[in-house]
């Protein structure tokens, strides 16, 4: 993605909210999460590889605020 896209932007939260997540909204067991997080790339190299890093540790509303605000500067006026 780094060279086929205007930007990288990654989103990121704790691992322990991720985890919390997961569990509850996709009804993952503990062991589904621990396997798919073994099979991203690490936090720290997907945060050095972005452009923009953006911390989804709030609510969905202040999600979506910072990533229309990212995206305003990524478009043509």
């Amino acid at each position: 993605l780094d060279g086929t896209c205007d930007a990288v932007i990654d989103v990121d939260a704790p691992p322990e909210v991720r985890k919390r997540r997961a569990l509850e909204s996709r009804g993952w067991s503990p062991e589904d999460v621990a396997r798919r997080e073994e099979r991203q790339l690490p936090p720290e190299v997907k945060r050095e590889r972005a452009d923009r890093v953006v911390e989804n540790t709030g609510e969905l509303a202040e999600l979506a605020a910072a990533m229309v605000a990212i995206l305003e500067e990524y478009t043509c006026p």
